[in-house]
């Protein structure tokens, strides 16, 4: 039963350490990034929205509602991706990790003015 009662912790410390703002950045901004992060939805699984919410007809077919839908859904998981690598780009920027180019320079411009990029 040796190592079992500190596992959680060194999980947790990394995520502190993770979050920990960075010696040369915004503080602020940090938090917003953080924040952003936390308010980010999962993304939405289309095999469950398409048994549960989209049904078939009687033919077993998807209207054509249903097919635009599913199609929104799968967009939405993409853009969902593209925020996320994108929070992570700004981070690892400010962590001094990752090149800061003008399109990401313009999103933490974005951020920090809470505008939309």
């Amino acid at each position: 039963m040796t190592g079992t009662g500190g596992g959680g912790r060194s999980k947790t410390n990394r995520k502190d350490k993770e979050n920990e703002v960075p010696p040369d950045a915004d503080p602020n901004l940090w938090q917003a990034l953080l924040s952003l992060e936390d308010r980010l939805p999962e993304d939405l699984d289309v095999e469950d929205a398409a048994l549960v919410v989209l049904k078939r007809s009687r033919r077993g077919l998807h209207g054509s509602l249903t097919v635009v839908l599913l199609q929104e859904v799968s967009k939405y998981n993409t853009l969902l991706g593209a925020v996320r690598e994108v929070l992570g780009q700004l981070k690892g920027a400010l962590r001094g990790l990752v090149a800061l180019s003008p399109d990401l320079e313009n999103a933490l411009e974005c951020v920090n003015n809470n505008a939309v990029p």
